[in-house]
């Protein structure tokens, strides 16, 4: 019996309690909740109509919009519940610069106040006083669960020391050698997860006039004592509002895993991204093909949109600021040697039906969607094999062999 283990991500929300962020948010709580206009309700729906499961649920931060003491309870509140809906056991948050008073501590006496005063217990509703205390005062927390080790980070740490810290994130010297020292002390895991809001890598930057700056300082440091541990990582991120499936720019195929995640429910202007949407996620994870091959998954995820609601992310020309549904992690591509496989194992067939190829070669479920599509460009160049590709999804139905004229 295969190990699965689902992980549920939400990013971003902003919720606010009434008008004040009308403009950054799709949820205010002081309005009414109409149908396809409101996504955390509207996810309720999808939840329900597609009987969707999960086994832990992640949260980047950012669930409230500038520290809303209201809007940050009912987010709260309201993540646990679809926790609940989904049948996931356990909920893990990271700090966002919105849950906090970052910019100005004059108004509480102490930034964190209102995140310490959440019920259930944040960041995890199932820490011990240990977690709870290594979060608040080493700005980490360590909890195995379901088979994965998740380390929730609180890049926020910082905020309100400096004049421009809330710009961006931050991970000490300091904090990178305790975490290091707290992992070396634990048994292996089959997967590790580092929950943080900020990136730790930056972004390419929208345009020369938009550069990106706020990501996590000491993040490249972080990505390479993750990847110097020999064990399977994903680090999962938000702040960006930019759903991306990337790698760490690591010196070995050991590199982890990095997951932008998109935003829940933040209003997107139009000229962002291009085709960029808002993103729920279900992550799928087999711990026994982790254990025999390293990092993998299989991303599924729905773009939410005013007047539609939830719809599966589908692949389109020009559409880009998004994650497809069926997306794939964890195998990196040398995409001419695996072009020169695939064909050199189906070689004289006119006719190659794909889930022959999914099961000749089963990394093939987790390239990226950027390795895929050279995989098939490779496949239509070199071995004349054209991809049959339906409207909007990743892989192709079946490979055609061009006829020579």
């Amino acid at each position: 019996m295969t190990r699965n283990v689902k992980l549920a991500i939400l990013s971003d929300l902003h919720f606010s309690s009434d008008e004040k962020g009308k403009d950054e948010t799709h949820v205010v709580l002081s309005r009414q909740h109409i149908a396809r206009q409101h996504p955390y309700h509207d996810l309720l729906h999808l939840i329900t109509k597609e009987k969707l499961t999960a086994d832990i649920v992640l949260c980047p931060g950012d669930i409230t919009f500038q520290a809303d003491q209201a809007a940050l309870g009912y987010a709260w509140g309201a993540i646990n519940n679809i926790a609940g809906k989904l049948g996931a056991p356990h909920v893990f948050a990271a700090t966002g610069n919105h849950d906090i008073i970052s910019r100005n501590s004059v108004t509480s006496p102490e930034i964190w106040e209102y995140l310490k005063q959440l019920d259930p217990t944040y960041p995890y509703p199932g820490a011990n006083l240990e977690q709870r205390l290594f979060y608040w005062a080493e700005h980490f927390l360590i909890a195995d669960v379901q088979g994965v080790r998740i380390v929730a980070l609180n890049t926020c740490n910082s905020h309100a020391r400096g004049e421009a810290e809330f710009q961006h994130g931050r991970v000490t010297d300091y904090t990178i050698e305790k975490l290091e020292s707290e992992l070396k002390g634990l048994d292996a895991a089959s997967f590790n997860i580092l929950l943080c809001h900020h990136h730790p890598m930056r972004h390419p930057d929208l345009n020369q006039f938009i550069p990106d700056y706020s990501e996590m300082r000491q993040g490249p440091k972080l990505l390479s004592r993750l990847e110097a541990s020999g064990q399977p990582w994903m680090v999962v991120h938000g702040h960006k509002h930019s759903p991306r499936l990337d790698y760490a720019q690591g010196p070995s195929g050991g590199s982890p895993v990095v997951f932008s995640a998109g935003s829940f429910s933040a209003v997107l202007p139009p000229n962002y991204f291009s085709g960029v949407s808002n993103q729920f996620y279900i992550v799928e994870l087999d711990l026994d093909y982790i254990d025999s091959n390293g990092t993998a998954g299989i991303v599924h995820s729905w773009d939410w949109r005013e007047g539609q609601g939830w719809i599966p992310a589908r692949q389109f020309e020009g559409l880009k600021g998004r994650i497809p549904t069926g997306a794939g992690f964890g195998y990196v591509s040398n995409s001419v040697s695996d072009a020169n496989n695939i064909a050199a194992k189906f070689n004289g067939k006119k006719r190659i039906q794909w889930s022959k190829v999914e099961a000749a070669f089963p990394w093939i479920r987790y390239v990226t969607p950027a390795d895929l599509a050279r995989i098939l460009q490779r496949l239509k160049t070199h071995h004349k094999l054209d991809a049959l590709v339906e409207d909007g999804a990743i892989y192709p139905s079946e490979l055609l062999k061009e006829i020579s004229p």
